[in-house]
């Protein structure tokens, strides 16, 4: 399972924008779990279409399994407890201080305020990042900001 770059969800929103709601939510969630369901092998589905032959309480379970995966390994913002997952990452930030140093160090200072650069860690642009990714580059953050007001 792999999660959502911010470009596939936006791709998704707007691939669905004018279905009417229950046919914009079943579409959107069949493009997630196409996009979401992989091995090791790569992605199990070519395309959202190819959910089409699923029975409907077929597709409802997967797509539940998929949610509920995406909560525990891959967080994203829209479906998980932000909080927990905030006092998790911070927790783990302050167990490996040298790796969260670097990761919350990753920013443009420019007169009046700083920029989030987390694309410098993660090695790729900033659109192609996933919430997790953000979510973990915030917890590093907060560590800096936490070990500069103690040095304080």
């Amino acid at each position: 399972m792999v999660a959502l770059t911010a470009t596939e969800r936006a791709g998704i929103e707007q691939a669905t924008a004018r279905l009417p709601s229950q046919a914009a939510w079943l579409a959107r969630s069949r493009h997630e779990v196409a996009l979401c369901l992989h091995d090791e092998s790569g992605p199990q589905f070519g395309s959202a279409d190819e959910l089409g032959d699923l029975k409907p309480y077929e597709l409802r379970r997967l797509i539940a399994a998929v949610r509920s995966g995406l909560r525990v390994c891959c967080p994203e913002y829209g479906y998980c407890n932000l909080m927990a997952w905030r006092i998790t990452l911070l927790a783990g930030a302050r167990s490996v201080p040298a790796i969260a140093g670097m990761i919350g160090s990753c920013i443009d200072e420019g007169a009046r305020k700083i920029v989030s650069r987390p694309d410098r860690w993660f090695g790729l642009p900033l659109s192609e990042l996933t919430d997790g990714q953000w979510m973990a580059y915030h917890a590093g953050r907060a560590y800096v900001d936490e070990q500069a007001k103690q040095s304080a």
